[in-house]
């Protein structure tokens, strides 16, 4: 299993460290925050292997990171001119296991069990790469014919052979590659499925079919015909047949079906699971790493939540590296298995208590996810507070808040602290805007843990008397513009604010939608 990942110089990752653990890891991240990277990487210094194809056959200019690439093609000329490479270390736990792998080979030059792979410039190439650059003007990418790759472990030796007991799966479900109507990923999974015998009797059945092609009474009068038509042109037999040269496996042409229809005819939810599922069954007990990327693609609510339950049970035996976008995985495979891509580091919430990390775990249909991406935050007690900041913020800035990275998400009272657990943790900047109902001591005992932390701000009526919102919002509005506001005839404040404590959702959906000028409580407009 895998201890740490260390990534120099690999796509959209300069200098890139991650740690995980036993059982599961959840990576979770903005678009392009290196999450797929992060899987790609893994799955390519483990199994030598990069989109399905041997990276010893398959260097792209476009997997060298752009930074360094933009900045050899700037520096050639100059003594700081270096051709780009990339690096790639899997260090592992160590055990009596995993001591075969042990070395200095490293960037560390630690002694370590591990596997490194490197794509650099060959040295064989080394007067050609000079020659080429000498043109600086016709340089614009990484000149990756003079590249090679190096695989090996920490301890020296080559990858390969026996000596590679290394046993990983990467399933991407979302990504569908047809070649010849066969779903590549989906055959590859079958032949991990079956035993050699059973490929060794598939295979001869298919080269029976094909040499009995040209047998089939219709095949022959169109060769004959065929033939005879060839005549005028050549004084060999041309007909048609099927390919049984060695390129072309069973593997490559022969489909499965589902229920009569072949798969890529299915639906896409059905593909996934199917996809996902075979692919775990089949290759458990040869896989002690799983790579998973974003489980969830095309998956309802009920097979998603089959598919979680079926990589729980695996995993305590295995480790699963997983990607998402889902707040209900994320919640039910923990929290505490979290590793959170941010400005291309990555932060764990291995210090959550327990009780917080269980609670989320009961919490499957909460975005837990706008908590952990967010830029910044302002939790609230329900959609009263939140669609009244919402229009405090259009009227201020001339747009939502959404729109600035700004997440407002609504929370029982009695959870801002198990979401502040998180926040603390991350350093997002956070604000709680709170009822002080009518107590400011007991205000500020509950929230005593997080006085003096930067990043998180408590806001609450400081005045006692104005222990709710509703309370708060008539102190600051006239009778009059308050009944414009809710298109109401109410004859006094006392009358506002009873209607007001007992139809919470439609006074503030009334003042977010109204066209009338709101004054707005002191500290509300403090925390915007």
């Amino acid at each position: 299993m895998i201890d740490y990942l260390r990534i120099i110089g690999f796509k959209n990752l300069q200098d890139f460290k991650i740690s995980f653990k036993h059982g599961i890891n959840i990576i979770i991240g903005d678009n392009d925050a290196g999450k797929t990277t992060i899987l790609e990487a893994l799955n390519l210094v483990l199994t030598g292997t990069l989109f399905g194809k041997s990276i010893f056959t398959e260097i792209s200019p476009y997997i060298f990171n752009a930074d360094l690439v933009r900045y050899f093609i700037n520096t050639i000329g100059t003594p700081e001119c270096i051709p780009p490479k990339i690096i790639i270390e899997a260090v592992f736990f160590d055990t009596d296991e995993t001591a075969r792998y042990r070395g200095i080979n490293n960037l560390d030059r630690v002694d370590l069990p591990g596997v490194s792979i490197v794509v650099d410039l060959d040295k064989e190439f080394t007067e050609e790469y000079k020659q080429y650059i000498k043109e600086k003007e016709e340089v614009h990418s990484v000149p990756t014919e003079f590249y090679g790759v190096s695989w090996a472990f920490f301890s020296g030796n080559p990858v390969g052979g026996r000596s590679n007991q290394i046993r990983s799966t990467y399933i991407d479900a979302a990504s569908i590659r047809f070649a010849s109507g066969s779903d590549r990923f989906i055959n590859k999974v079958i032949n991990d499925a079956l035993t050699e015998k059973d490929k060794a009797r598939l295979s001869i059945e298919y080269r029976k079919l094909r040499e009995t092609f040209s047998k089939i009474n219709g095949v022959e009068t169109i060769n004959s015909s065929l033939a005879e038509k060839g005549k005028e042109i050549t004084k060999n037999d041309f007909k048609v047949s099927v390919d049984i040269s060695a390129k072309s496996g069973w593997d490559s042409v022969l489909i499965p079906y589902l229920d009569d229809i072949p798969f890529q005819f299915i639906g896409m939810g059905e593909q996934s699971k199917l996809k996902i599922g075979f692919a775990l069954n089949a290759t458990l007990e040869k896989t002690s790493v799983f790579l998973i990327e974003e489980p969830e693609n095309h998956l309802s609510f009920t097979n998603m939540a089959s598919l979680i339950d079926q990589i729980s049970k695996m995993c305590d035996e295995r480790q699963v590296i997983i990607s998402t976008h889902n707040s209900f995985v994320l919640n039910k495979l923990g929290l505490d298995n979290l590793r959170l891509l941010h400005a291309k580091k990555s932060i764990s919430l291995v210090e959550l208590s327990a009780s917080t990390v269980s609670y989320f775990k009961r919490l499957p249909g909460y975005d837990t996810l706008r908590m952990v991406l967010a830029k910044s935050i302002i939790l609230v007690e329900g959609p009263t507070e939140e669609l009244i900041i919402q229009r405090l913020y259009l009227d201020k800035y001339g747009t939502l808040p959404i729109s600035n990275n700004v997440d407002i998400i609504s929370v029982r009272g009695l959870s801002f602290k198990r979401f502040l657990e998180i926040s603390k943790q991350l350093k997002i900047k956070t604000q709680v805007i709170t009822d002080n109902d009518g107590d400011i001591a007991a205000v500020k005992a509950k929230y005593s843990d997080y006085e003096g932390i930067e990043t998180i701000k408590i806001i609450y009526p400081e005045n006692a008397s104005l222990s709710t919102i509703e309370i708060a919002f008539c102190a600051c509005n006239t009778v009059a513009n308050l009944n414009k506001i809710f298109i109401k005839d109410f004859g006094s404040i006392e009358e506002i604010k009873n209607w007001m404590l007992n139809n919470k959702t439609e006074w503030s959906l009334r003042v977010f939608e109204s066209a009338e000028k709101i004054e707005y409580p002191e500290y509300i407009k403090n925390a915007i």
